[in-house]
């Protein structure tokens, strides 16, 4: 059995928050976080 993890943190976000949502995604992505994002 495996411990990997496939995310380590999950965003859920109302519609007009999506800008600044966008943002924070992409910064945690890039920190090499693994990140559930619907445009990922």
């Amino acid at each position: 059995m495996s411990n990997s993890k496939e995310f380590e943190i999950a965003l859920s976000f109302a519609g007009e928050d999506r800008e600044y949502v966008d943002q924070v995604a992409n910064l945690l992505k890039d920190s090499g976080v693994k990140v559930f994002y619907d445009l990922f």
